[in-house]
């Protein structure tokens, strides 16, 4: 693929030559070297395409360089697009797993039968010692259902 910067000034340098020979060709053809109202006129007209030649090229450069900007743009956001895909996907993977492990406590809550209740626990204790680990379990299983249900929102939020 050519560069964008080459073909911008490739292509006005040979209009620029192509515009100068043909200038020079209409002078020898106008004959003599006299100072001719028509070869006053040739030259004025000639200098006023090469300034719209310029004028041109320098919109041209403009045209480019916006033209580049966009392209850039364009492929930074669909990285970001690749990117957020690849997020996507993870969290409704881990948004999957975290209710399946919500639905399994749930379950397995609502099977137990009520037996597990907080208070039955620490009161079927036997020593001081059979409280404390037995109130260390509560804490402990607290802790992971509070931990499933913030990973469940999060991931429902993530999914959003």
């Amino acid at each position: 693929m050519a560069d964008p910067t080459t073909t911008r000034r490739t292509a006005p340098a040979f209009l620029l030559g192509l515009v100068a020979a043909l200038t020079s060709v209409a002078l020898l053809g106008a004959g003599s070297a006299t100072a001719d109202p028509s070869l006053t006129d040739k030259r004025a007209q000639a200098q006023q395409v090469l300034a719209e030649i310029q004028s041109i090229d320098g919109e041209l450069g403009q045209a480019v360089e916006a033209y580049n900007a966009a392209n850039l743009k364009l492929d930074r956001i669909k990285a970001e697009q690749r990117a957020n895909r690849r997020l996507l996907g993870i969290t409704s993977k881990n948004l999957g797993s975290a209710r399946k492990a919500l639905e399994e406590r749930v379950v397995a809550l609502y099977t137990s039968g009520g037996n597990d209740s907080t208070i039955e626990v620490l009161l079927g204790a036997t020593s001081l010692e059979d409280f404390l680990n037995r109130m260390e379990a509560v804490d402990r299983v607290s802790a992971q259902d509070s931990r499933v249900l913030d990973q469940v929102k999060s991931f429902q939020s993530g999914v959003k």
